[in-house]
């Protein structure tokens, strides 16, 4: 081929290089942007952040093939990267386990997947409380046991526990709904979201004496999304190039209208929040990731434990590639953060999350 064609073919090729460049950092921007804008409206922004941290691969990748070929694409690439660092600390974390502390309390919080509605769920889901001896027990999906004639289920693991306390708030009636077992004096359980944030998901609070002061904890599952398995397998068409309109469509619908909900119940959250000048606790099933808004605003000015104290990837549900971090516990910044733990347990599709906390004064960032 003769030098002149040579050169044309040349930068033809970095012609598309550097469109298609361009294009992958306009969503790495947007997954920048997903943490400071709510998914609903903003659902371009919650979409982006359900496929993070992989949007750093686009700015890695370009950067290597701009590497010796053009300075200025190497500049931005990077730059695109150093947008991301602050969320990439959501997704791998290497932290030591804080030693043990006078006054310390341990903390479990588990989506229990409603236990399947089987006596051998009730029984692994006993087994991990009585391995665990947590000084405070959060449980979504709770089932109550009551719906079908079997014994209390909340009665069983107060006594494979040894809690004094058990407080539940039923979501959907005579079935199932949000339990919190302790060892501590609890009072004032109550839903903090309504109906029509969300039937069968919600958010309880209620307060808890830690060392002589009240703490407010939330016990949250926010708004499930509920995909179909058509729906589930829009990303599997969209690997294969084989893309189905009405699916992605529908897709589409039920995620914008999962995260409606989410944020209205954020919002009830931030209002309880408001009115409480004490200690928190956040914990539960966020159904997000930690790169969008929903995290952010919930954590506010305080601690996600994985981020003070966990270890890996810190996955809580998922298989194989499709695995996400959705299960927290976020803590005001009065609490020392000592050890987060994440323990599978066959009782439930989640593993649990176990956090070891001791409460002090406030601290700065």
């Amino acid at each position: 081929m003769p030098a002149k064609n040579r050169g044309v073919g040349r930068q033809f090729v970095l012609r598309v290089l550097a469109v298609a460049n361009a294009l992958g950092l306009v969503a790495v921007g947007l997954a920048a942007a997903a943490p400071y804008a709510a998914p609903s409206p903003w659902w371009p922004l919650g979409l982006v952040s359900l496929v993070m941290p992989w949007w750093a691969l686009i700015p890695v990748v370009g950067g290597a093939l701009w590497w010796g070929r053009s300075w200025a694409w190497v500049v931005v690439n990077g730059l695109a990267l150093a947008m991301l660092v602050p969320q990439l600390g959501g997704a791998i974390q290497f932290n030591t386990v804080g030693p043990k502390a006078e006054g310390e309390i341990t903390v479990l919080t588990l989506n229990c997947k409603a236990l399947d509605y089987t006596e051998a769920n009730i029984e692994k889901l006993e087994a991990l409380i009585e391995q665990e001896k947590a000084d405070l027990v959060l449980l979504q999906e709770f089932w109550t046991g009551n719906q079908r004639g079997e014994r209390s289920v909340i009665a069983r693991l107060k006594r494979a526990g040894g809690y004094s306390q058990a407080r539940m708030i039923i979501l959907v009636p005579g079935n199932f709904g949000m339990a919190v077992l302790a060892r501590l004096p609890v009072v004032n359980p109550r839903r903090i979201t309504t109906k029509r944030e969300g039937y069968t998901n919600g958010v309880m609070a209620v307060d808890v004496t830690v060392g002589g002061r009240v703490v407010r904890v939330y016990n949250a599952h926010l708004q499930s999304y509920n995909l179909r398995p058509s729906e589930r397998a829009v990303l599997d068409s969209l690997q294969e190039g084989a893309v189905n309109e009405g699916q992605v469509r529908g897709t589409l619908g039920r995620l914008r209208r999962a995260w409606r909900k989410q944020v209205a119940q954020v919002n009830a959250v931030q209002r309880d929040r408001s009115t409480w000048q004490g200690p928190t606790l956040i914990c539960g099933d966020l159904n997000n990731p930690p790169y969008g808004w929903v995290v952010r605003t919930l954590q506010g000015s305080g601690q996600d434990s994985y981020r003070e104290r966990g270890w890996g990837l810190g996955h809580t549900f998922g298989e194989r590639l499709a695995q996400f971090r959705i299960d927290y516990v976020l803590a005001s910044r009065e609490w020392q953060v000592l050890e987060h733990r994440v323990v599978v347990t066959p009782a439930s599709d989640h593993a649990a999350v176990v956090v070891r906390l001791r409460l002090g004064e406030a601290v700065s960032e």
